[in-house]
This record gives C-alpha cells, structure tokens and sequence, in this order.
C-alpha cells in the first residue's frame, strides 16, 4: 500500500518506479479489484501496487519507503 507516501496523487509515469528503483508495476490493487496499470495510472491512499521485482530491487523498495510506514 501507498497511503501515507510521496506517490499518492502521482501518475504511475510521474513517480518515475523503474526509473528511480528499477521496479515495474504488474498492475494495481483498487478497493477489492485488479486493474490493469499504465503511464497515466494514478495513485491514490487505497491503491496497493503489484510489483514484479527481484529481491535486491524489493529491497531497495522496502529501504525507500519504509519511513512512511512506521506500523
């Protein structure tokens, strides 16, 4: 999940993930539904993201955003 992050009201070609964590976003997770993901998806508190990633880039991930997250 996003809630509480910078990514919140950014489009997925805005927030630059594979770019900046060399994550790609597989699709998204709306209120209970699997969307499918592009350039202009946008972020919102209830979008969770379905990354494909290797653990290294997870791990990048998890040392990026844990700060926002603190439960």
């Amino acid at each position: 999940a996003v809630h509480r992050t910078p990514l919140v009201g950014k489009t997925l070609r805005d927030a630059r993930l594979r770019e900046r964590l060399g994550v790609a976003i597989a699709c998204v997770w709306e209120r209970g539904k699997m969307q499918t993901a592009g350039p202009d998806t946008r972020i919102d508190e209830h979008t969770i993201l379905v990354l494909v990633a290797t653990r290294a880039q997870l791990d990048v991930w998890d040392e990026t955003f844990c700060i926002y997250n603190a439960n």
